[in-house]
């Protein structure tokens, strides 16, 4: 579960023994220690959308111990309906040094406990690809590595969930030199088992030198893009609608770029994509981003599960088609 304590005094309490990040947060598996000073002290306990959160006070004494027994109550299930949430942008540790200790297990911990099926990790200075894939997981949850790509100036940033393999490293460099390294990329990416993300194209806005909305709108006009894109902002839900309304076919996705060693980072899930997939596989779920069967969302309990008819997101409807004249839901 995904926790804030806010004692008396105002302070965030560390129940992890691992730290706690910006807005107090700290996450645990099912049970919980704090100490905290005498006076009313506030319990949030979330474990993502899926189910109702539940606030707690109780006045601390001194020299006392409280127990609380608490569950949440689960309102929906997207699995059951096919739909299976992840973050395609998670580094365990992206810097040398580092504000809270964070593992592999531990962001699997935050994953479940935001309520994701699966978490992609992008690349780390603690843990390489092999241990990454190695390590053990519940049997109800994925953890993949597939590294963040970054070309050059201008292109930007891309995420590439679903590899089987290692890209070989002198064909990566061969590819990339050519004009919109993107679009050279995507193919052979595509035979590997992965997918093309762009991620946080244009942010932050004060590193102008790798923003990713140079090249995208090179494949906007040339009405060839990756398989979908990253909504973190309303200037790049923009820039995706124009790529839209220009004829692209380009999925929807959300992930945070969350670097679990900083304490202001966000976490798993806090953007998320919805992929549909008839199993519960990562290459099923890979899948289902390629085909454009995706939504993403900022981690609210809101399920925009939109469909035409009998068609649905990544489907193609012509001009006159009937299911156009029905009723969206």
């Amino acid at each position: 579960m995904r926790v804030v304590v806010t004692a008396s005094d105002g302070s965030h309490p560390d129940g992890s023994g691992k730290g706690v990040y910006a807005d107090g947060r700290f996450f645990a598996d099912g049970r919980f220690r704090v100490s905290t000073p005498p006076g009313t002290t506030q319990l949030v306990l979330r474990s993502g959308p899926n189910f109702v959160p539940l606030e707690i006070s109780l006045e601390a004494k001194a020299g006392h111990e409280h127990r609380v027994k608490a569950q949440l109550k689960q309102w929906i299930s997207p699995e059951e309906l096919g739909w299976y949430a992840g973050d395609n942008h998670v580094h365990v540790k992206h810097d040398a040094e580092h504000k809270t200790r964070t593992s592999r297990a531990y962001t699997v911990l935050q994953g479940r406990a935001n309520g994701l099926s699966y978490i992609t990790e992008a690349g780390s200075s603690l843990l390489p690809a092999e241990e990454a894939e190695a390590a053990p997981v519940p049997a109800n949850f994925l953890m993949r590595h597939a590294e963040e790509i970054r070309p050059g100036p201008f292109i930007g940033h891309r995420n590439t969930p679903g590899i089987t393999r290692r890209f070989p490293e002198s064909r990566y460099r061969e590819l990339i030199k050519r004009p919109l390294p993107t679009l050279a990329l995507l193919e052979p990416i595509h035979e590997v088992g992965g997918a093309v993300i762009y991620t946080h194209p244009m942010t932050p806005p004060h590193l102008l030198h790798w923003m990713g909305s140079a090249e995208v709108w090179s494949h906007a006009v040339l009405g060839r893009s990756a398989d979908a894109f990253d909504i973190d902002s309303r200037a790049t839900e923009s820039l995706w609608f124009a790529m839209l309304n220009l004829g692209n076919r380009v999925a929807a996705s959300g992930s945070t770029d969350a670097a679990l060693e900083r304490v202001q980072t966000p976490s798993p899930g806090d953007r998320r994509v919805y992929s549909k997939a008839e199993q519960f596989t990562y290459e099923a779920i890979v899948g289902g981003i390629r085909a454009g069967r995706t939504f993403m969302t900022n981690g609210s309990p809101v399920f925009p599960f939109l469909s035409a008819g009998k068609s649905m997101p990544g489907d193609t409807l012509e001009s006159g088609s009937a299911a156009l004249g029905e009723v969206l839901r």
